[in-house]
């Protein structure tokens, strides 16, 4: 809260001070002015210093999510300050952690990922804190809701701790539910617990189906104006994950797909080997015929802005797996990076110690897509 008061306390003393005497009249009715000015500015908008920390991240899927050791104690030594440190000289301010609820179900959990948040922001780092749980259920929304509702419950008084200048809590990592309608109604009650906690935080939100730029589109802005929106980038899939939706395909001859796609003719060329299979051609040959390049990446990401008309976006997860060849996959990157810039967007990386961006450390051509600085 601006000028180092709440609107909460200065209600407070208004009613205390009406209560006393009549005499404080004119004091009164300045001091409710005061409430109605501060409230005003409390959901405003999202100040310009937050927006401004969430410029280029870098999402930790191993320390939370997917940890080799889920005990408390290996959480807490996850990742060291010193490579904090090394993240944040690399250029990188801010560190998207994701988190299983049931990691921090435990009072034990809940100590290691205040521990975490504390390095983070130690290290001059912001960070989001978001839950992601693989037993999301596809029709059983009731589910997910009381999965998410009791994450928070457990979580958001955490981040009260630390002050909103830096933290930052998001509803929910890629909402899957197969009803589409289920979802915006959730978000706005998920959300409407997140402020029990942390009136004065900055939220981020999503849209359905994944996260992706269509379930954005398909959102409805919130009444909610301290709101940053949130949407994942891996398009087209057959390039950044390679066909991983389906294990049969041919996954070398996948590995060989161009970025940017010279032509259909010579794209083909490229991908397709004398041993590929049927079905893989005819992937390929899909994939050669959209003909995916710069141009088309910054199309497909300039339609978020036309939805937003102001809203301030974030692009929470992207990222291209390091199986394909290096030119296509470092070229991805930068053009998908430079799309994001180009509409004002701040993004996160997918992902630390990960085959879909930096899985040895701070690689120096993935850092120079990035624009990052390589140690």
């Amino acid at each position: 809260m601006s000028f180092g008061i709440s609107a909460r306390f200065v209600s407070d003393h208004a009613i205390l001070g009406c209560m006393i005497s009549l005499r404080f009249m004119r004091r009164c009715a300045l001091l409710w002015l005061a409430v109605l000015l501060l409230g005003g500015m409390a959901r405003a908008g999202v100040p310009a210093a937050r927006l401004a920390r969430l410029r280029h991240g870098l999402n930790m899927a191993h320390w939370f999510r997917y940890p080799a050791d889920p005990h408390p104690d290996a959480l807490t030594r996850g990742v060291s300050p010193q490579m904090l440190a090394a993240i944040h000289a690399a250029g990188f301010d801010f560190l998207r952690l994701p988190v299983q609820p049931k990691l921090v179900a435990g009072r034990a959990g809940r100590r290691a990922l205040a521990q975490a948040i504390r390095c983070i922001l130690r290290s001059g780092l912001a960070v989001i804190v978001v839950p992601a749980d693989p037993r999301w259920r596809l029709n059983d929304p009731d589910f997910d809701e009381r999965l998410i509702a009791g994450f928070w419950r457990h979580v958001a008084p955490i981040l009260a701790r630390f002050g909103p200048a830096r933290v930052f809590p998001e509803i929910d990592n890629e909402p899957i539910l197969t009803d589409r309608a289920a979802w915006p109604p959730m978000q706005i009650r998920l959300l409407a617990l997140i402020r029990r906690f942390l009136p004065d935080d900055t939220v981020i939100a999503t849209g359905g189906d994944f996260g992706g730029v269509a379930g954005l589109l398909h959102l409805k802005k919130l009444a909610d104006p301290d709101v940053i929106y949130d949407f994942h980038f891996y398009e087209p899939s057959l390039l950044t994950a390679l066909g991983a939706f389906d294990p049969a395909l041919d996954h070398k001859a996948l590995d060989r797909l161009p970025f940017p796609v010279p032509g259909v003719r010579r794209c083909e060329t490229q991908a397709i080997g004398p041993d590929t299979d049927a079905r893989t051609r005819a992937v390929i040959r899909y994939y050669c015929a959209a003909h995916w390049t710069a141009a088309a990446l910054k199309a497909r990401a300039d339609a978020v802005p036309r939805w937003a008309q102001g809203a301030p976006v974030i692009v929470g997860e992207f990222g291209a797996s390091i199986a394909l060849n290096t030119p296509s996959r470092l070229a991805w990157l930068a053009a998908a990076r430079r799309a994001f810039e180009a509409d004002g967007f701040g993004w996160a990386l997918w992902a630390w110690r990960d085959p879909m961006g930096l899985p040895a450390g701070l690689d120096a051509g993935t850092l120079r897509a990035l624009d990052r600085r390589p140690g």
